[in-house]
Protein backbone atom coordinates (compact mmCIF):
# COMPACT_ATOMS: atom_id res chain seq x y z
CA UNK A 1 0.00 0.00 0.00
CA UNK A 2 1.11 3.53 -0.76
CA UNK A 3 -0.05 7.02 1.03
CA UNK A 4 0.65 10.51 -0.57
CA UNK A 5 2.11 12.85 2.07
CA UNK A 6 0.69 16.20 1.10
CA UNK A 7 2.83 18.22 2.12
CA UNK A 8 5.59 16.58 0.13
CA UNK A 9 3.56 14.88 -2.90
CA UNK A 10 5.67 11.77 -1.87
CA UNK A 11 3.90 8.36 -1.89
CA UNK A 12 5.37 6.20 1.17
CA UNK A 13 4.80 2.58 0.94
CA UNK A 14 3.26 1.21 4.45
CA UNK A 15 2.56 -2.00 5.72
CA UNK A 16 0.03 -1.59 8.08
CA UNK A 17 -1.40 -3.61 10.91
CA UNK A 18 -4.74 -4.74 10.73
CA UNK A 19 -6.32 -3.64 14.74
CA UNK A 20 -5.09 -0.85 16.48
CA UNK A 21 -1.10 -0.03 16.34
CA UNK A 22 1.86 1.90 17.64
CA UNK A 23 3.58 3.79 14.93
CA UNK A 24 7.14 4.59 16.53
CA UNK A 25 9.87 6.32 14.21
CA UNK A 26 12.55 9.24 15.04
CA UNK A 27 11.41 12.96 15.27
CA UNK A 28 11.55 14.24 11.48
CA UNK A 29 10.18 10.99 10.32
CA UNK A 30 7.11 12.35 9.23
CA UNK A 31 4.66 10.31 11.23
CA UNK A 32 1.95 12.76 12.00
CA UNK A 33 1.96 14.33 8.06
CA UNK A 34 1.87 11.03 6.73
CA UNK A 35 -1.36 9.78 8.91
CA UNK A 36 -2.86 13.01 8.34
CA UNK A 37 -3.16 11.79 4.24
CA UNK A 38 -4.19 8.62 5.08
CA UNK A 39 -6.86 8.94 7.46
CA UNK A 40 -8.45 12.58 6.56
CA UNK A 41 -11.51 12.46 8.61
CA UNK A 42 -9.60 10.68 11.86
CA UNK A 43 -10.21 11.93 15.25
CA UNK A 44 -6.47 13.69 15.80
CA UNK A 45 -4.94 14.46 19.47
CA UNK A 46 -1.49 15.95 18.82
CA UNK A 47 0.19 16.23 21.84
CA UNK A 48 2.87 18.11 21.14
CA UNK A 49 0.63 21.30 20.74
CA UNK A 50 0.56 22.70 24.11
CA UNK A 51 -2.92 23.60 24.02
CA UNK A 52 -4.54 19.62 23.90
CA UNK A 53 -1.42 19.05 25.90
CA UNK A 54 -2.73 20.70 28.39
CA UNK A 55 -6.30 19.88 27.89
CA UNK A 56 -5.76 16.19 28.22
CA UNK A 57 -3.53 16.32 31.11
CA UNK A 58 -5.50 18.59 33.09
CA UNK A 59 -8.16 15.66 33.78
CA UNK A 60 -7.31 13.02 32.56
CA UNK A 61 -10.70 10.73 33.59
CA UNK A 62 -12.70 13.62 31.91
CA UNK A 63 -10.93 12.92 29.13
CA UNK A 64 -11.41 8.99 28.56
CA UNK A 65 -14.52 9.05 29.32
CA UNK A 66 -15.08 12.23 25.95
CA UNK A 67 -12.74 9.71 24.60
CA UNK A 68 -15.67 6.75 24.34
CA UNK A 69 -18.69 9.37 23.78
CA UNK A 70 -16.70 10.22 20.75
CA UNK A 71 -15.16 7.24 19.40
CA UNK A 72 -18.73 6.18 18.89
CA UNK A 73 -18.84 8.71 15.84
CA UNK A 74 -15.18 8.66 14.34
CA UNK A 75 -13.99 5.24 13.57
CA UNK A 76 -9.80 5.65 13.78
CA UNK A 77 -8.31 7.79 16.47
CA UNK A 78 -4.83 9.17 16.18
CA UNK A 79 -2.69 10.09 19.27
CA UNK A 80 0.13 11.48 18.01
CA UNK A 81 3.31 11.54 20.43
CA UNK A 82 1.69 9.59 23.26
CA UNK A 83 4.50 8.92 25.38
CA UNK A 84 3.96 12.91 26.49
CA UNK A 85 0.89 11.37 28.76
CA UNK A 86 2.04 8.20 29.94
CA UNK A 87 -0.90 7.66 32.36
CA UNK A 88 -3.21 7.98 29.61
CA UNK A 89 -2.19 4.63 27.63
CA UNK A 90 -3.33 2.84 30.78
CA UNK A 91 -6.70 3.35 30.50
CA UNK A 92 -6.69 2.40 26.66
CA UNK A 93 -5.67 -1.21 27.07
CA UNK A 94 -9.66 -1.86 27.85
CA UNK A 95 -10.16 0.18 24.63
CA UNK A 96 -8.15 -1.61 21.71
CA UNK A 97 -9.77 -4.88 21.43
CA UNK A 98 -9.80 -6.22 17.91
CA UNK A 99 -13.86 -6.62 18.90
CA UNK A 100 -14.33 -2.60 19.12
CA UNK A 101 -15.33 -0.85 16.09
CA UNK A 102 -12.86 2.29 16.24
CA UNK A 103 -8.85 1.80 15.95
CA UNK A 104 -6.36 3.53 17.31
CA UNK A 105 -3.25 4.64 16.05
CA UNK A 106 -0.61 5.74 18.65
CA UNK A 107 2.68 7.64 17.16
CA UNK A 108 5.85 7.84 19.40
CA UNK A 109 9.86 9.06 19.13
CA UNK A 110 10.61 8.29 22.47
CA UNK A 111 9.45 5.08 24.63
CA UNK A 112 12.02 5.30 27.29
CA UNK A 113 9.43 5.76 30.13
CA UNK A 114 6.23 3.98 28.40
CA UNK A 115 7.70 0.28 27.63
CA UNK A 116 5.28 -0.94 30.82
CA UNK A 117 2.59 0.43 29.08
CA UNK A 118 3.74 -0.80 25.46
CA UNK A 119 3.98 -4.23 26.50
CA UNK A 120 0.77 -4.03 28.21
CA UNK A 121 -1.23 -2.79 25.13
CA UNK A 122 0.44 -4.87 22.81
CA UNK A 123 -0.89 -7.93 25.67
CA UNK A 124 -4.46 -6.92 24.55
CA UNK A 125 -4.09 -6.60 20.90
CA UNK A 126 -2.03 -3.50 19.76
CA UNK A 127 0.52 -4.14 17.04
CA UNK A 128 3.25 -2.00 16.02
CA UNK A 129 5.14 -0.36 12.78
CA UNK A 130 8.30 1.72 12.36
CA UNK A 131 8.33 4.36 9.96
CA UNK A 132 11.61 5.21 8.89
CA UNK A 133 13.50 8.09 6.62
CA UNK A 134 12.23 8.57 2.97
CA UNK A 135 13.42 5.44 0.68
CA UNK A 136 14.90 6.75 -2.94
CA UNK A 137 11.73 4.33 -4.21
CA UNK A 138 9.45 6.90 -2.53
CA UNK A 139 11.60 10.22 -3.31
CA UNK A 140 11.84 8.81 -6.70
CA UNK A 141 13.14 11.55 -9.41
CA UNK A 142 12.90 13.85 -6.14
CA UNK A 143 15.85 11.52 -5.44
CA UNK A 144 19.19 13.32 -5.13
CA UNK A 145 22.28 10.66 -4.29
CA UNK A 146 24.83 13.24 -3.79
CA UNK A 147 22.52 14.99 -1.19
CA UNK A 148 21.12 12.08 0.60
CA UNK A 149 24.84 11.10 1.02
CA UNK A 150 25.36 14.62 2.64
CA UNK A 151 21.80 15.11 4.84
CA UNK A 152 20.14 12.36 4.43
CA UNK A 153 16.76 12.01 3.40
CA UNK A 154 14.69 12.78 6.68
CA UNK A 155 11.52 15.54 5.91
CA UNK A 156 12.55 17.69 8.53
CA UNK A 157 16.46 17.69 8.62
CA UNK A 158 17.37 21.31 10.66
CA UNK A 159 16.06 20.28 14.04
CA UNK A 160 17.01 16.95 14.92
CA UNK A 161 20.17 17.61 17.11
CA UNK A 162 17.17 19.86 18.89
CA UNK A 163 15.26 17.27 18.97
CA UNK A 164 17.51 14.91 20.50
CA UNK A 165 18.53 17.23 23.07
CA UNK A 166 14.91 17.81 24.49
CA UNK A 167 14.32 14.30 24.64
CA UNK A 168 17.58 13.98 26.30
CA UNK A 169 17.19 16.99 29.01
CA UNK A 170 14.04 15.47 29.91
CA UNK A 171 15.43 11.74 29.96
CA UNK A 172 16.29 11.83 33.56
CA UNK A 173 19.07 9.29 32.54
CA UNK A 174 21.55 11.77 31.96
CA UNK A 175 22.89 14.20 34.30
CA UNK A 176 25.23 16.03 32.02
CA UNK A 177 24.73 16.81 28.37
CA UNK A 178 27.93 18.20 28.02
CA UNK A 179 29.29 14.89 28.51
CA UNK A 180 26.67 13.22 26.30
CA UNK A 181 27.13 15.25 23.64
CA UNK A 182 31.04 14.03 23.91
CA UNK A 183 29.91 10.41 23.69
CA UNK A 184 27.58 11.48 20.73
CA UNK A 185 30.54 12.25 18.92
CA UNK A 186 33.05 9.24 20.02
CA UNK A 187 29.64 7.19 18.84
CA UNK A 188 29.74 8.66 15.76
CA UNK A 189 33.31 6.96 14.82
CA UNK A 190 31.79 3.73 15.15
CA UNK A 191 28.64 4.47 12.28
CA UNK A 192 29.24 1.66 9.96
CA UNK A 193 31.52 -0.15 12.19
CA UNK A 194 31.55 -3.14 14.67
CA UNK A 195 30.78 -1.33 18.03
CA UNK A 196 33.27 -1.81 20.74
CA UNK A 197 31.27 -0.71 24.49
CA UNK A 198 34.80 -0.57 26.56
CA UNK A 199 36.63 1.43 23.49
CA UNK A 200 33.44 4.44 23.63
CA UNK A 201 33.60 4.11 27.16
CA UNK A 202 37.51 4.65 27.16
CA UNK A 203 37.29 7.74 24.99
CA UNK A 204 34.59 9.26 27.06
CA UNK A 205 35.90 8.54 30.66
CA UNK A 206 32.50 7.06 31.78
CA UNK A 207 32.06 3.41 32.49
CA UNK A 208 30.55 0.60 30.49
CA UNK A 209 27.52 0.38 32.02
CA UNK A 210 26.90 4.08 31.25
CA UNK A 211 27.57 3.56 27.48
CA UNK A 212 25.07 0.40 27.69
CA UNK A 213 22.65 3.09 29.22
CA UNK A 214 23.01 5.87 26.69
CA UNK A 215 22.95 3.48 23.98
CA UNK A 216 19.67 2.13 25.50
CA UNK A 217 18.46 5.93 25.70
CA UNK A 218 19.63 5.91 21.84
CA UNK A 219 17.70 2.93 20.68
CA UNK A 220 14.03 4.21 22.72
CA UNK A 221 14.66 7.61 20.56
CA UNK A 222 15.00 5.29 17.63
CA UNK A 223 18.20 7.40 16.90
CA UNK A 224 20.57 4.53 15.98
CA UNK A 225 20.15 0.76 15.30
CA UNK A 226 22.13 -2.28 16.02
CA UNK A 227 22.56 -5.05 13.47
CA UNK A 228 23.57 -8.33 14.89
CA UNK A 229 26.73 -10.72 14.41
CA UNK A 230 25.35 -14.07 12.72
CA UNK A 231 26.82 -16.81 15.15
CA UNK A 232 25.41 -19.95 14.08
CA UNK A 233 27.84 -20.39 10.84
CA UNK A 234 28.90 -23.96 10.88
CA UNK A 235 32.61 -24.39 11.37
CA UNK A 236 33.45 -20.78 11.65
CA UNK A 237 34.69 -18.86 14.21
CA UNK A 238 32.97 -15.24 14.98
CA UNK A 239 33.23 -12.22 17.45
CA UNK A 240 30.00 -11.43 18.74
CA UNK A 241 29.48 -7.20 18.87
CA UNK A 242 26.79 -5.49 16.94
CA UNK A 243 27.60 -3.12 13.81
CA UNK A 244 26.51 0.06 14.77
CA UNK A 245 24.33 3.10 12.06
CA UNK A 246 22.89 5.81 13.14
CA UNK A 247 19.23 6.43 11.41
CA UNK A 248 20.07 9.32 9.65
CA UNK A 249 23.55 10.14 7.45
CA UNK A 250 22.80 13.53 7.94
CA UNK A 251 23.01 13.09 11.72
CA UNK A 252 26.04 10.99 11.51
CA UNK A 253 27.56 13.94 9.30
CA UNK A 254 26.99 16.74 11.93
CA UNK A 255 28.23 14.54 14.70
CA UNK A 256 31.23 13.07 12.42
CA UNK A 257 33.81 15.74 11.84
CA UNK A 258 36.04 12.72 9.91
CA UNK A 259 32.80 11.63 8.26
CA UNK A 260 33.43 9.71 5.19
CA UNK A 261 31.56 8.66 2.33
CA UNK A 262 31.68 5.10 2.65
CA UNK A 263 30.07 5.13 6.24
CA UNK A 264 27.48 7.61 4.79
CA UNK A 265 26.64 5.13 1.98
CA UNK A 266 26.53 1.92 4.37
CA UNK A 267 24.33 3.99 6.17
CA UNK A 268 22.09 5.01 3.28
CA UNK A 269 22.06 1.05 2.13
CA UNK A 270 21.32 0.10 6.26
CA UNK A 271 18.27 2.10 6.69
CA UNK A 272 16.98 1.41 3.08
CA UNK A 273 17.52 -2.52 4.09
CA UNK A 274 15.48 -2.10 7.01
CA UNK A 275 12.71 -0.09 5.68
CA UNK A 276 12.56 -2.57 3.02
CA UNK A 277 12.24 -5.08 5.83
CA UNK A 278 9.55 -3.45 7.58
CA UNK A 279 6.86 -3.16 5.01
CA UNK A 280 7.58 -6.61 2.66
CA UNK A 281 5.57 -9.76 3.75
CA UNK A 282 6.27 -12.51 5.60
CA UNK A 283 9.86 -12.62 7.88
CA UNK A 284 13.13 -11.62 7.09
CA UNK A 285 16.09 -11.88 9.16
CA UNK A 286 19.45 -10.17 8.80
CA UNK A 287 22.72 -9.19 10.16
CA UNK A 288 26.34 -8.98 9.70
CA UNK A 289 29.15 -11.42 9.56
CA UNK A 290 32.87 -10.23 10.30
CA UNK A 291 35.18 -13.31 10.72
CA UNK A 292 38.45 -13.17 12.98
CA UNK A 293 40.65 -13.44 10.08
CA UNK A 294 39.52 -10.70 8.51
CA UNK A 295 36.60 -11.40 5.59
CA UNK A 296 33.27 -9.84 6.07
CA UNK A 297 29.75 -9.39 5.16
CA UNK A 298 28.07 -5.65 5.68
CA UNK A 299 24.82 -7.36 5.31
CA UNK A 300 23.17 -10.62 5.02
CA UNK A 301 19.66 -10.51 4.69
CA UNK A 302 17.10 -13.96 3.90
CA UNK A 303 13.72 -14.36 4.34
CA UNK A 304 10.31 -15.22 2.67
CA UNK A 305 11.50 -13.08 -0.68
CA UNK A 306 14.63 -14.18 -0.91
CA UNK A 307 18.41 -14.17 0.64
CA UNK A 308 21.06 -11.33 -0.21
CA UNK A 309 25.02 -11.38 0.52
CA UNK A 310 26.51 -7.49 0.52
CA UNK A 311 29.17 -5.77 0.42
CA UNK A 312 30.37 -2.07 0.03
CA UNK A 313 33.22 0.14 -0.47
CA UNK A 314 33.64 3.87 -1.58
CA UNK A 315 35.40 2.94 -4.64
CA UNK A 316 34.96 3.94 -8.53
CA UNK A 317 36.89 0.60 -9.65
CA UNK A 318 36.25 -3.08 -8.38
CA UNK A 319 39.21 -5.25 -7.72
CA UNK A 320 39.58 -8.82 -7.30
CA UNK A 321 40.60 -8.25 -3.31
CA UNK A 322 37.45 -6.14 -3.14
CA UNK A 323 35.19 -9.20 -3.76
CA UNK A 324 36.91 -11.88 -2.33
CA UNK A 325 34.89 -12.50 0.74
CA UNK A 326 32.21 -12.78 -1.40
CA UNK A 327 33.17 -15.40 -3.85
CA UNK A 328 34.41 -17.22 -0.93
CA UNK A 329 31.18 -16.65 0.80
CA UNK A 330 29.71 -17.79 -2.71
CA UNK A 331 31.19 -20.84 -2.64
CA UNK A 332 30.45 -22.40 0.80
CA UNK A 333 26.62 -21.08 0.56
CA UNK A 334 25.44 -21.11 -3.16
CA UNK A 335 21.10 -20.26 -2.02
CA UNK A 336 23.13 -16.51 -1.56
CA UNK A 337 22.96 -13.75 -4.55
CA UNK A 338 26.50 -11.91 -3.50
CA UNK A 339 25.92 -8.09 -4.02
CA UNK A 340 29.00 -5.82 -4.16
CA UNK A 341 28.04 -2.03 -3.91
CA UNK A 342 30.66 0.74 -4.65
CA UNK A 343 30.74 4.07 -6.32
CA UNK A 344 31.12 3.51 -9.80
CA UNK A 345 28.85 4.04 -12.59
CA UNK A 346 27.72 0.65 -14.24
CA UNK A 347 26.43 -2.83 -13.00
CA UNK A 348 28.63 -5.60 -14.36
CA UNK A 349 28.92 -9.28 -12.81
CA UNK A 350 32.30 -10.43 -11.67
CA UNK A 351 32.87 -14.22 -10.53
CA UNK A 352 29.39 -14.68 -9.94
CA UNK A 353 29.26 -10.91 -8.11
CA UNK A 354 26.62 -8.50 -9.40
CA UNK A 355 28.26 -5.33 -8.66
CA UNK A 356 26.06 -2.17 -8.60
CA UNK A 357 26.62 1.52 -8.61
CA UNK A 358 25.00 2.39 -5.22
CA UNK A 359 22.97 5.04 -6.34
CA UNK A 360 21.43 2.45 -9.14
CA UNK A 361 21.23 0.10 -5.88
CA UNK A 362 19.13 1.94 -3.36
CA UNK A 363 16.92 3.07 -6.40
CA UNK A 364 16.06 -0.23 -7.32
CA UNK A 365 15.54 -1.50 -3.01
CA UNK A 366 11.15 -1.98 -3.54
CA UNK A 367 9.30 -3.04 -0.41
CA UNK A 368 7.74 -6.69 -1.61
CA UNK A 369 10.13 -7.38 -4.28
CA UNK A 370 13.86 -8.93 -4.58
CA UNK A 371 16.40 -6.98 -3.92
CA UNK A 372 18.04 -7.61 -7.31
Amino acid sequence: MTVNVKKSKIMRYFKEPESSYFLFGPHGVGKLAFLKQRYPDALIFDLQDPKTYLYISADLSSFIRELKTRAEEKIIIIINEAQKIPDFLWPLRHMVSPRNKWRFILTSSNIIKIKKQIDELLFHGMEQTFLYPLMACELKEKFDFDEALKHGTLLQKDKTLENIEKEIRTSGVVLSYEKFIKFLKALSLYHGSTLSISSVARECGVKRTTVNDWISLLEGLFVCIRIPEFNRLVQHQTRHHPRFYFFDVGLYRKLCPSSTDEMAMKGLVAYHLMAWKENSSGRHDHFFWKMKSGAEIDFHFFGNIGCWTINLKDTKIVKPEDIRSLVSYRKKYSGSKTIFIYSGRYPFLENGVLCLPCEEFLKGIVPNKPLV
